[in-house]
């Protein structure tokens, strides 16, 4: 079974560096709401820009930025520009079924099951 959108998009979030400096200074339940907002702001600029991919990226990315500047979290705009980058892969490869660059962003190798071989 293949994880929602909404969890593809808080997994890889989790593992940004930006979360991992933010983790030790701040409650979980503080983190917790960050990331949610944040997997709002990308499930929001997704589903208004769908048809505009360009206007995707930018929106995650700048809004991304002006969402942790209002909170006090010290970022610069080429972190969440790279980050914008990665959801809108996860979002494309979503679309698709897939889950090869989820399971390379989460560390996750791919197990390859040998071939039935036919007994005589």
């Amino acid at each position: 079974m293949h994880a929602s959108l909404e969890s593809r998009i808080n997994d890889a979030l989790s593992k940004w560096s930006v979360i991992k400096f933010i983790e030790p200074h701040m409650y979980q339940d503080e983190i917790e709401n960050i990331l949610n907002n944040l997997v709002k702001i990308s499930i929001e600029s997704i589903n208004r820009n769908k048809s505009n991919i360009p206007l995707i990226k930018t929106t995650i990315s700048d809004t991304f930025y002006d969402f942790l500047d209002d909170n006090n979290i010290e970022v610069d705009l080429y972190s969440c520009d790279g980050i914008s980058d990665i959801i809108y892969e996860l979002y494309s490869e979503f679309l698709l079924g897939r889950c090869d660059f989820y399971n390379k962003v989460m560390g996750i190798k791919e197990v390859t099951v040998p071939e039935n071989i036919e007994s005589e």
